[in-house]
């Protein structure tokens, strides 16, 4: 098999949108074409910062992009740069009322065993493991 092939957030919202019918089958084809082993991808939190941000822009609300999200999570043969701060990020973001680029910086410093940030956004207050300071 190929190396793994970077996949665009393009690419995922055509396939969640289905707002370009032609381009979504496209999507679902690779996708299934995937799971079944025949082709490995990969992508990166970036790219699932954007996925995020546009879905919210679409109105979809938070518990059905973090459910989207987990279910790409977990679709064989697609790997995810810094997949395990990616899982505890849609977690956070399902649970909390807080930005998913915020939650993926808590679920780093998690990861990190950290727990304190430098910030003024009080979101990071609703997460009782983290410790927001101010400079």
């Amino acid at each position: 098999m190929s190396k793994p092939t970077l996949v665009d957030a393009n690419v995922f919202l055509r396939y969640l949108l289905v707002d370009d019918e032609e381009k979504a089958e496209r999507c679902r084809l690779l996708f299934e074409r995937t799971v079944a082993g025949e082709e490995t991808l990969f992508t990166t939190p970036l790219v699932m910062a954007e996925v995020v941000w546009v879905l919210e822009r679409y109105h979809w609300e938070r518990g059905k992009i973090a459910r989207n999200l987990a279910l790409l999570l977990n679709t064989p043969h697609l790997r995810f740069e810094q997949g395990n701060i990616l899982e505890g990020a849609v977690s956070l973001y399902a649970g909390q009322a807080i930005d998913f680029i915020d939650a993926y910086h808590a679920a780093l410093l998690e990861e990190r065993g950290e727990r304190r940030l430098y910030s003024y956004d009080e979101d990071f207050d609703k997460i009782a493991e983290l410790e927001r300071m101010e400079p």
